[in-house]
């Protein structure tokens, strides 16, 4: 049996159980993705899990990232945003690229595969 190219392994293909945005986190099994495509229930979105992306952040007070800071994907309000904050629950993204103020609604992440906090 040959081998075949199937991708570059950059995104993966997800069909949406729920609306999603652009920037959304999207926890799947033990990987955190970026959303790429704004999508409704039922359509299927590409989903970055390498490389670097602006995604969702918590945006409240104390949760400020620095450059090359941890950070973990946090659910608030049935949603995964980028935090700082290590927690039982929350699984690691990757790296801060770019710092992030507090009350800032977005951050900068390197996207590093690893599992649970």
């Amino acid at each position: 049996m040959s081998a075949s190219w199937k991708s570059t392994g950059k995104t993966v293909n997800w069909t949406a159980t729920a609306a999603k945005t652009v920037g959304d986190l999207l926890v799947l099994a033990d990987t955190v993705g970026v959303i790429q495509d704004t999508v409704t229930t039922g359509q299927v979105a590409s989903v970055a899990v390498v490389g670097e992306h602006s995604a969702v952040k918590k945006a409240s007070a104390n949760d400020g990232f620095s450059l090359g800071q941890h950070l973990y994907a946090v659910t608030t309000g049935g949603v995964e945003k980028l935090t700082a904050v290590t927690g039982v629950n929350n699984e690691f993204v990757g790296i801060c690229a770019l710092a992030a103020a507090t009350g800032a609604t977005t951050g900068q992440v390197i996207l590093t595969q690893g599992g649970k906090a």
